[in-house]
């Protein structure tokens, strides 16, 4: 396969690092602020875009160019790289080949190189080996590396409307375990071993499935968490041993579990607070893991309202907390400056989503996103903007535009879009890819690259 030539020397490393696995224990991957599990709730890390790549026609034949979305909350560490071959051609000495590595930490467009039109069908391929770190918090025991591999014929079947898109397969499930069986800690051990379907994706190895196994004991795991990935349906198989005696269990989903004599349960408040107690910074909220990731009963109180701004000398841009514990609205509590500072508005730092403004998930105002490379919410959606993203917090998730507006590949920007005279529109509900359109009653002219009569 075209991959064995390309691949061997970085999949064998990656193969090699599973090797021992069983019997560690793995502490969570490091992550930015945004993974601090300190007296939150935890829920489902949805599967993360790696990156896509696309073909643009030019004079000299077809450019290829990918692009890589930021890491944001992720915590699992990978590389992408790309290689593409052009082999059409009837010489081998003219075959065309271009070889990349994406930066999926921060994101951002590459151009890889043009490609005649007689070096077509093009193979494009596209391969992610997770760190050594993230395979280890997840269980990829074999080191199973990632590969999306498109035989392209013409340029125009891998546009920029239909590119080719490589995604972690799996979500991740953020849990932790909490001692429930002594004062002792290490009375207890978890063993989890399951399969996982690749979907369009597969190993180095043919591999359609990617094995899971954890293991590890009770000790240290106050205040951890551990990332499962998670099944496209249906629980994740357990089997504790308690006292040396094995109790099968299941998770359902991400959460707090408390790990007792009778086997594993759903933790209390009072139980997580134990392990993961409010933030020393004073946000007293609480976690809510008896239904994580649920919407709350709508008999349950509403939280009450963030206190106002009763005292101009604290809480303020450069000021101190009020009561050593609250920063006023739009600031929040930054550890290195000790200082509340301004954020969530363009340009400025994230904000948090706790009444106290001192911890917890980061956000930013509606009508920007976070950016990782400038380490600021910046204004998106509209045209000549950046994308938004759809998480509530703006903070990560699938790109989007705001309507009447596309996603340009080119520019890197929204772009206005439909009307005529402009370029086409997309028929996604986010305006990012898809199949081009123009408003009612015009049509897309490929000579002129606009919607016309």
């Amino acid at each position: 396969m075209m991959r064995w030539f390309f691949g061997v020397a970085s999949s064998m490393m990656a193969l090699a690092i599973g090797a021992g696995c069983q019997g560690t224990s793995v502490d969570d991957v490091e992550s930015s602020e945004a993974a601090n599990t300190e007296g939150r709730p935890l829920t489902v890390i949805a599967a993360r875009e790696w990156g896509r790549c696309w073909f643009d026609a030019v004079s000299t034949g077809a450019q290829l160019s990918c692009t890589s979305t930021p890491r944001g909350e992720d915590p699992l560490g990978a590389k992408l790289e790309v290689t593409s071959v052009g082999y059409g051609a009837p010489d081998p000495s003219q075959v065309v080949t271009f070889s990349k590595d994406l930066d999926i930490e921060a994101g951002g467009t590459v151009v890889l190189g043009t490609f005649p039109r007689t070096s077509f069908p093009v193979m494009v391929m596209m391969h992610v080996t997770f760190t050594r770190e993230a395979s280890e918090a997840i269980g990829n025991h074999r080191g199973v590396d990632l590969w999306l591999e498109p035989k392209v014929d013409r340029p125009e079947d891998l546009s920029s409307s239909r590119p080719a898109v490589i995604k972690q397969p799996f979500d991740l499930w953020p849990v932790a375990f909490i001692d429930g069986v002594s004062s002792g800690r290490g009375a207890f051990s978890v063993a989890s071993e399951y399969t996982l379907p690749l979907g369009s994706l597969e190993g180095f190895l043919d591999e359609r499935e990617m094995p899971i196994r954890q293991w590890f004991t009770g000790v240290q795991q106050k205040g951890k968490v551990r990332y499962f990935a998670a099944p496209t349906s249906g629980a994740i198989p357990l089997e504790l041993n308690v006292h040396n005696i094995a109790k099968p269990a299941s998770i359902e989903r991400p959460g707090y579990y408390t790990v007792t004599a009778d086997g594993l349960r759903v933790a209390t408040s009072e139980e997580s607070a134990r392990d993961f107690p409010p933030s020393a910074d004073g946000d007293d909220a609480e976690p809510t893991p008896n239904n994580p990731g649920s919407t709350p009963d709508a008999s349950s109180p509403s939280p009450p309202a963030p206190p106002a701004d009763t005292d101009p000398s604290c809480g303020g841009d450069g000021q101190v907390r009020c009561n050593n514990t609250r920063c006023d609205d739009g600031t929040r509590w930054d550890t290195t400056t000790q200082k509340c500072v301004a954020c969530g508005a363009n340009g400025q730092t994230y904000c948090f989503d706790s009444p106290n403004n001192s911890s917890g998930n980061w956000k930013c105002d509606d009508g920007t996103r976070w950016d990782a490379t400038t380490q600021k919410c910046v204004t998106c959606g509209a045209s000549g903007q950046t994308y938004c993203v759809d998480s509530p917090n703006n903070i990560s998730g699938n790109w989007k535009c705001d309507g009447g507006t596309r996603w340009d590949a080119t520019t890197q920007k929204c772009v206005t879009c439909g009307a005529s005279g402009q370029t086409y529109c997309v028929d996604s509900p986010n305006n990012i890819s898809g199949n081009r359109i123009c408003n009612p009653g015009l049509r897309y002219d490929s000579s002129t690259g606009s919607c016309i009569q």
